[in-house]
């Protein structure tokens, strides 16, 4: 009887897995710059991963909206930049931490990506335009891994053939 119930809460276990698991996504990690009201993109890194699901947004802020290629908006939120720091410290038994407000700070965002992307804009309380980026990333020359794999196994096993024969000749 034990056995019966160890295989039915093992079978429970792996349908929970399969039906609860969630896979991942490909996401945009942008590093912004936030001076004086102008948002500038310092860098975008694309990774496997999960993005926020931002069921909670802030009534005002900032308003960041991704579009397609034929200018069709794919995905919206709204956020606040962090324009307050809270600092801690203590100086023996005297609190010595602050607030700081500031306008030149860099935060991070964790946006999904899609396969038709074009462009991100970024708007202001105002709805005014603070930052407009490119997401079409311009094609590299470079050669791709595979190609490069494929030429040093080529030479290695050039290599090895060539030492095989060579023995083969001085025997």
């Amino acid at each position: 009887m034990k056995l019966n119930k160890i295989l039915i809460y093992f079978i429970i276990g792996i349908f929970l897995t399969i039906f609860v698991s969630s896979s991942p996504s490909q996401i945009n990690i942008l590093n912004l710059e936030y001076n004086l009201g102008h948002i500038e993109l310092i860098e975008k890194t694309s990774k496997v991963g999960y993005y926020p699901d931002r069921l909670d947004q802030p009534i005002f802020g900032h308003n960041l909206s991704i579009y397609s290629v034929d200018e069709s908006n794919l995905y919206s939120f709204k956020f606040v930049p962090p324009f307050v720091e809270f600092t801690d410290g203590f100086d023996k038994d005297k609190n010595i931490g602050k607030i700081l407000i500031s306008d030149n700070f860099n935060f991070s965002l964790i946006i999904p990506s899609y396969i038709n992307e074009n462009k991100i804009i970024i708007y202001d309380e105002n709805q005014k335009e603070v930052g407009v980026f490119n997401l079409v990333e311009k094609q590299s020359k470079t050669t791709s891994n595979l190609i490069l794999i494929l030429i040093i196994g080529s030479i290695v096993f050039l290599i090895l053939l060539f030492i095989r024969n060579y023995r083969n000749s001085k025997n």
